[in-house]
């Protein structure tokens, strides 16, 4: 069974219809479409399941029995935390609504507004064990120790070909876009200057995986 870590308004957001589509409905659980938390981590999991994924966490991952792969796709982490402000902004009911209502996303990143904050590490979040900090040394010796499979936003045609292999599906079947990262950086240069500043821990963890894949478009261990 082979698990894919959903990092919040990051590339791979059509990843659960791309698994769907690719290995049928019955074959993929997800949390918060058809499966929760423990039904992810029960003992039947890897019987029912050929993937997994959604919005969790490396450590609840690894309460998961039965994997045979953690997979995640790493977008760039400026143009995530822009496309986590406009849907803050367009969704009503989403519980951070209101700060794209009260400040400009340069103000909120400016003033280490708390949800812009958290929303700034969604990546290191994400990928860390429970317990480890913003060490970005011993995040990637955590994931290098386990057999996982990273892509980039930018190479979404070589994750979903190597996904698929690792699956036992065919190159094409399953669809890039859905693990293409979407958005440019900002013109407004003074913008762009406090993304840049407010974004430093998941800048640093992207490119250290990008480090860690070398040459190679994916990232792949063991």
């Amino acid at each position: 069974m082979i698990v894919f870590i959903e990092i919040p308004f990051s590339a791979g957001r059509g990843a659960f219809q791309a698994f769907t589509k690719a290995l049928g409905a019955q074959r993929v659980g997800w949390l918060g479409r058809n499966a929760t938390l423990e039904d992810l981590t029960s003992a039947g999991a890897a019987d029912k399941y050929a993937l997994v994924g959604g919005r969790f966490t490396l450590d609840d991952a690894l309460k998961m029995q039965g994997v045979t792969r953690f997979a995640t796709v790493a977008g760039d982490p400026i143009l995530r935390m822009i496309s986590t402000w406009n849907a803050w902004e367009r969704q009503h009911r989403h519980p951070d609504h209101w700060v794209p209502h009260t400040f400009s996303l340069r103000e909120a990143l400016d003033e280490r507004v708390l949800p812009v904050m958290v929303s700034t590490e969604a990546m290191m979040r994400s990928l860390r064990k429970k317990g480890v900090g913003t060490e970005i040394d011993r995040i990637m010796a955590d994931l290098t120790a386990l057999p996982v499979t990273v892509g980039f936003g930018d190479q979404p045609e070589a994750f979903a070909e190597t996904i698929a292999e690792q699956l036992g599906l065919g190159p094409d079947d399953l669809n890039p876009n859905a693990f293409a990262e979407f958005g440019r950086a900002p013109n407004n240069t003074g913008l762009y200057q406090s993304l840049v500043n407010g974004t430093v821990p998941d800048r640093t963890l992207h490119m250290r995986l990008l480090e860690a894949a070398g040459d190679w478009p994916v990232w792949t261990t063991h």
